[in-house]
């Protein structure tokens, strides 16, 4: 038996773009906006770079001033699904062109593209 938030993220990622790793990766060398929605101590610890960290919780009331343009491409990326899929269908709601980097920062680092690792203190 599927979970309802299962069966809710499925829904939403019928009906926003995905893009692969090496996808978002052209992308963004062509102006797209990478977004992480994870959580601050998340992104310090390894995040795309340069990704702007917008948590997910915040998302809403920053977008705006992160991405001023809602015809700028936006990827959208968290750990692995959940939370990217959630806030890149609010961003199409709310009018902004965004798609999901499919499998999130894990599928970036399996295609071997570089990820920032801040040392630890």
């Amino acid at each position: 038996m599927m979970r309802r938030y299962d069966s809710y993220l499925e829904r939403l990622e019928n009906s926003i773009p995905h893009l692969s790793a090496a996808e978002a990766q052209q992308s963004a060398y062509h102006g797209a906006v990478l977004i992480d929605v994870r959580e601050p101590d998340e992104f310090a610890a390894a995040h795309i770079p340069g990704a702007i960290n917008l948590p997910r919780f915040r998302l809403e009331s920053r977008i705006e001033e992160v991405v001023p343009d809602p015809q700028a491409r936006i990827i959208v990326y968290c750990g692995s699904r959940g939370r990217s899929t959630i806030a890149a269908a609010t961003l199409r709601e709310m009018g902004w062109d965004a798609a999901v980097l499919r499998g999130g920062l894990q599928a970036w680092e399996a295609a071997g593209l570089p990820v920032k690792v801040e040392p630890s203190l």
